[in-house]
């Protein structure tokens, strides 16, 4: 009976082993035909690539759907699936930019602050959340928390004075 028991407890690991690798296929394969019909222009059929093998716990999904709804136009959705991103992986400095941009297409520009602030967190002297901070203060005419920003970066770049006038 024990050896009965035994070789059920193989088959069911054997079995779903198979069903593992058959999802890890279909997930590759949609991921690929996503990057041809992206590459293509075509963000409609590019998305449904994915979503055919929609998985909400799945980062790199919802990341990728994130990024192809930005591409596509539909904000309100790339808003949301980056959002799911940033849930599934907090510290994700990735996330939090790709969702910069659906929010600051739809001028949510507290949606966009927020996330620099956050990113600003975990990275204090990332080179992007610090530049558009310290932008959009400048923009806000808040110009003691740009400051700060930019300053930190004329500090760790010197040479952008430099690049900046000479672009001029």
């Amino acid at each position: 009976m024990d050896i009965l028991k035994k070789l059920i407890v193989l088959v069911l690991l054997a079995s779903s082993t198979v069903g593992f690798a058959q999802e890890v296929d279909k997930t590759e394969e949609a991921f690929k035909n996503s990057y041809i019909n992206e590459a293509n222009g075509d963000y409609s059929k590019a998305i449904q690539n994915i979503k055919d093998v929609y998985d909400e716990n799945s980062y790199p999904i919802n990341i990728r759907l994130g990024w192809l709804n930005y591409l596509g136009g539909y904000f309100t959705e790339s808003i949301s699936y980056y959002n799911k991103s940033v849930k599934l992986s907090p510290l994700s400095v990735e996330a939090r930019l790709g969702l910069t941009y659906p929010a600051a297409a739809v001028s949510n520009w507290d949606l966009v602050m927020t996330q620099y602030k956050e990113i600003l967190k975990i990275d204090p002297n990332h080179y992007t959340a610090n530049l558009k901070l310290g932008q959009i203060y400048m923009n806000r005419k808040e110009y003691k928390k740009a400051e700060k920003h930019l300053d930190l970066l004329l500090n760790q770049y010197p040479d952008l004075l430099h690049h900046q006038s000479s672009a001029i």
